[in-house]
């Protein structure tokens, strides 16, 4: 996410950071994730949790992208996989709010798959 090409992001969620908590928090754990990296350490899983729950939060419709993004640059430490409203329920990857919900109407969070392939998180939908 240091490329150019996520310049106008970038700066459109440091102008809502400053207005605003929820893309704060996002900006803040994003924050973390930088630091841990240029130390040389690997994201905590429950680090990836928690931005996928700020990215639904504060921007939605960047999901997918930033899922990409930080699955890239993983090395293959672990896999994101984003969940779209409308999206068919997958018990595999997704944790439905109620019994009997046959497709997506709202997402908190994404599913992360860590290295040997094993879902550790799951989306969370309703």
């Amino acid at each position: 996410m240091r490329a150019e090409s996520w310049g106008p992001w970038r700066e459109r969620l440091l102008r809502r950071a400053a207005a605003e908590p929820v893309p704060a928090i996002l900006l803040a754990r994003l924050h973390t994730a930088t630091a841990l990296e240029r130390a040389g350490r690997p994201l905590p899983l429950e680090l990836v949790r928690d931005l996928g729950d700020s990215v639904y939060e504060a921007c939605p419709e960047d999901a997918e992208k930033l899922a990409q993004a930080l699955t890239q640059t993983a090395g293959g430490r672990f896999d994101i996989k984003a969940v779209r409203v409308g999206d068919r329920i997958d018990k595999r990857f997704m944790q439905p709010a109620a019994a009997g919900l046959v497709e997506v109407r709202a997402v908190s969070g994404w599913a992360i798959r860590d290295a040997a392939g094993k879902w550790q998180f799951l989306a969370d939908v309703s």
